[in-house]
């Protein structure tokens, strides 16, 4: 191979190499002339440079290796983080969730609180707008109430910012407080439901109202009116009315299921104040009738105690005579207590003290005996009993009082009668006395032979109570019996 060969082969090699082939060398011929000299020059630069492409190559192999694990890192470390964010954001909303049932929940359990505290029957109606009003948030509230002997429904109340209602009612020729008006069967079927229905054209319907196009986008437009809802307050076949809910332009009513608890609270104590005031008119009415009872009974007391005085009128046995007036008194004993039970407001229970002085007046009277002859000291306080226990007590002391007037002031004797009557726990005492002759010292009084003191004895056992006599310095009945009616069954 001569000079020009061997250059031309460096030529060709150093092309190669710059065409990036690093297996090309320069062949020498071993005449260690400068020509070899350059040739193994040559190939020694291309040794280098074939292990340094090497290492280079390994350290970009290396490099994109760890681009790779970076890659994978950062998106696992993405993943990672948008996990995170997802838990922080669920967690977010679960908090804002449980928030959200604490506060319904309370609401709830307030609204229930108040129901009970709560309150006339109509009443009821105008507290359930604004409650609904406070929950919801929305443009108005109207409650309407139905009564179902007319069949006709009334508006109740208008719970709402002033100045969107003001908006709203403007429309109509009046407000719709108190106004009456009747609806479809079968919107009325709807009510029963127990669900919030949507409902188009509300105002409408119960107003008679046309609302136009332009009206309609007046309204839109002043008030923000969208969604109108609707909810019977029913409870089983019964209902009481229903509300009417308008919500703002594009808002929905997301906390359904919580107004939808509280209108079934409200018809629950709707339903209660509508028991409450039949009961009460129910009531009111029983007490009449009982009123005009006991006015009756007393009316034929005393027709049968005008009677008596009439056939005494044609007696003329002193015995005989004595009888009668003694079964008039007795009857005007129990005449007086049914006249104070129809003035009394207690229809139940005799306040004693008024009817005690009531009946030692008509007794004074009626056997004629003067105040300046034999005085009269009464002490009873605060007792008042059932007509059970009233009438046979009331009968005791018209025949103590009357024993005492016949038998302890003969010949016009003067004196004096004590009455003193108590109440403790639950038993009742009564002391009728008097400084007269008093009885004999041998005198039983469980075997007596007086009719007054054989009644006497009957009507203690009647109220299952104990009699006692002492007899000294006059005559003087120890009395007691249990107050309450339980001891008589």
């Amino acid at each position: 191979m001569d000079e020009k060969e061997r250059i031309s082969e460096m030529i060709d090699t150093i092309r190669k190499l710059a065409q990036g082939d690093y297996s090309a060398q320069v062949k020498l011929t071993g005449k260690n002339d400068e020509l070899d000299a350059l040739g193994m020059g040559l190939n020694m630069m291309i040794d280098d440079i074939r292990c340094n492409t090497k290492e280079l190559n390994e350290a970009h192999r290396a490099s994109l290796n760890i681009m790779e694990d970076l890659e994978r890192e950062r998106k696992e470390l993405r993943a990672l983080t948008q996990q995170l964010q997802a838990e922080i954001t669920e967690r977010k909303l679960a908090e804002k969730k449980e928030k959200e049932y604490i506060k319904n929940l309370k609401f709830l359990y307030d609204a229930a609180l108040e129901f009970v505290e709560l309150v006339p029957f109509k009443a009821l109606f105008k507290y359930i707008g604004e409650k609904l009003y406070q929950l919801i948030g929305s443009v108005m509230v109207i409650t309407v109430s139905y009564d179902e002997d007319t069949g006709k429904f009334t508006a109740r109340s208008v719970s709402g910012a002033s100045s969107k209602t003001e908006v709203v009612l403007k429309f109509f020729s009046k407000n719709p407080v108190d106004l009456e008006f009747t609806i479809p069967p079968v919107a009325q079927a709807q009510l029963h439901r127990g669900k919030l229905q949507k409902v188009p054209n509300i105002l409408e319907k119960v107003t008679d109202v046309k609302i136009s196009a332009e009206m309609e986008a007046e309204l839109k437009k002043d008030v923000g009116l969208g969604n109108v809802y609707t909810m019977g307050l029913a409870r089983g076949e019964s209902l009481f009315g229903f509300v009417i809910v308008f919500m703002h332009e594009g808002v929905e009513l997301i906390n359904k299921s919580v107004v939808e608890t509280f209108i079934n609270q409200a018809s629950i104590a709707l339903q209660r104040g509508k028991i409450e005031k039949e009961l009460t008119a129910s009531l009111t009415e029983k007490e009449l009738l009982l009123k005009e009872i006991h006015h009756r009974v007393k009316n034929n007391l005393q027709v049968i105690s005008s009677l008596l005085n009439l056939q005494a009128r044609y007696v003329n046995d002193e015995v005989m005579l004595k009888v009668f007036a003694n079964s008039q008194s007795r009857i005007d004993s129990m005449a007086l207590i049914h006249e104070r039970l129809y003035k009394s407001k207690d229809l139940a229970r005799v306040n004693f003290e008024g009817y005690l002085k009531s009946l030692v007046r008509s007794l004074f009277e009626s056997h004629n005996i003067s105040s300046s002859n034999v005085s009269l000291k009464l002490d009873v306080s605060g007792v008042s009993l059932s007509i059970d226990k009233a009438i046979p007590l009331g009968l005791i002391i018209n025949e103590l009082i009357s024993n005492s007037f016949e038998h302890g002031f003969p010949e016009g004797r003067k004196g004096e009668i004590r009455i003193y009557l108590r109440k403790a726990e639950d038993r009742v005492m009564l002391t009728v006395a008097d400084n007269g002759v008093g009885f004999p010292e041998d005198h039983d009084l469980k075997s007596t032979d007086s009719f007054g003191l054989r009644l006497i004895n009957m009507l203690v056992d009647q109220l299952k109570g104990k009699i006692e006599l002492c007899k000294t310095d006059g005559s003087k009945f120890n009395i007691s019996f249990s107050a309450s009616n339980k001891d008589n069954d």
